[in-house]
């Protein structure tokens, strides 16, 4: 039951295949600057000209290499070497911006093969995005992301359909805070369920607030929180911290609590931690 649930894609990847579709080198833009480029000259601005000259020179030898790149890439993945191939890919969109499919399909097809699926996911996320419609492999990009993200999904929640409810929350009861969180962040499926489950229900009642946790980071974590779930926010920090990225948490963490309205909750406070003592301010 569960071997073909986790191996997701086994049928279209398959050692030694390729998803490269690119043919010919399209040099469009590199044209359209080359040929302003003239313009300018004709026109006796040099230094215009002399700019846009480069400009071409530096958008033909980035889809020269870009183009070169995929097809070693893909012939690394003739020879199974994945992770050459993923380092040409990567390679061939440093910036992870170009419009045209096959960086996407390529950079998808190597982590499928690698077996690592949400890395694969993002990428068709991120071409289904960028490339236009004009191309008919978009439709592919989006509809591999959508398949993909659903068998995730199923990978995600196979032990829930296997276990009864009651075995998984005993199992979930033995786990740490720390870890039920990460587990939580995984995806959809288990933030739900740790959420609903009756037995989780005083998990959220305190919170400690590593000092590792950033200001960018710790948004995220709190709005996933339901709101009536919290009674004391801790926030810990060591004598080496940085005091202007604490000031930075701790108003982000004041603004979502006002803003998520967290009625319940009864104090926020700072830990400071050294090697012996704890010592709390209010």
């Amino acid at each position: 039951m569960t071997a073909s649930i986790l191996s997701p894609f086994s049928t279209t990847a398959k050692p030694g295949d390729s998803m490269l579709t690119l043919t010919h080198l399209d040099i469009t833009t590199t044209q359209r600057a080359f040929e302003q480029g003239k313009q300018a000259y004709a026109s006796q601005n040099y230094s215009q000209a002399i700019d846009l000259y480069t400009h071409a020179l530096d958008l033909l030898q980035s889809e020269l290499e870009s183009v070169i790149l995929l097809h070693r890439a893909t012939a690394h993945e003739k020879r199974k070497e994945y992770h050459r191939a993923a380092d040409d890919a990567k390679r061939a969109n440093p910036y992870n911006n170009l419009t045209r499919p096959d960086p996407y399909l390529v950079g998808a097809n190597i982590f499928l093969l690698q077996k690592r699926w949400h890395e694969a996911a993002n990428v068709y996320k991120r071409g289904a995005i960028l490339v236009p419609n004009t191309y008919r492999e978009r439709s592919v990009l989006t509809d591999n992301y959508q398949h993909l993200t659903m068998v995730i999904h199923k990978n995600n929640q196979w032990i829930a359909e296997v276990l009864p409810y009651e075995v998984v929350s005993q199992i979930l009861s033995y786990m740490s805070t720390t870890d039920c969180v990460r587990l939580a962040s995984t995806c959809h499926f288990w933030r739900n369920f740790i959420l609903q489950q009756q037995g989780s229900s005083s998990l959220w009642y305190t919170l400690h607030i590593a000092e590792m946790m950033t200001k960018t980071a710790i948004g995220p974590f709190l709005y996933s929180i339901p709101a009536d779930k919290p009674r004391m926010i801790t926030l810990k920090r060591t004598d080496k911290d940085n005091l202007s990225l604490l000031d930075g948490v701790s108003a982000k963490i004041l603004g979502i609590v006002n803003d998520r309205r967290w009625d319940n909750l009864e104090s926020i406070g700072m830990g400071l931690w050294t090697r012996s003592t704890v010592r709390k301010y209010s």
